[in-house]
């Protein structure tokens, strides 16, 4: 599906940016970068929205093996778990009110560590 840097797919179900990167330096184990941009609306029949996402990746998958891919985004209420089972999920706190509404995924192991950052509203802020 992607055979040059960028690519897109905008559709009821879903909408998605793939970006392929090779930055300067890059350890010997993985041969190119993918990051890959979701937003799945809250009204989207989930699996049909998974499935499509699902054969982007996978195709890009099977071309670059060896590629480190980064999937982040809003997923609302679907599980990206089920269809990539390898890729790990980095967002395990609440980052909208009670909700994890932005989700990092990679399907390389302790590739990063995502932290809560400061909410504006334990903010003081003087005029």
């Amino acid at each position: 599906m992607v055979q040059e840097r960028c690519a897109s797919h905008c559709s009821p179900l879903v909408e998605f940016a793939i970006v392929r990167a090779r930055p300067f330096y890059l350890p010997r184990e993985l041969t190119t970068v993918y990051i890959v941009a979701v937003y799945l609306a809250p009204s989207a029949n989930a699996n049909a929205a998974l499935k499509k996402l699902y054969s982007a990746i996978s195709d890009l998958q099977n071309t670059h093996p060896d590629g480190l891919f980064i999937v982040a985004g809003d997923f609302n209420h679907s599980n990206l778990k089920l269809l990539l089972p390898k890729f790990h999920q980095y967002v395990d706190f609440a980052t909208r009110g009670a909700n994890v509404l932005d989700m990092a995924f990679t399907n390389i192991p302790g590739a990063f560590r995502a932290e809560p950052a400061p909410t504006t509203a334990s903010l003081t802020t003087s005029l």
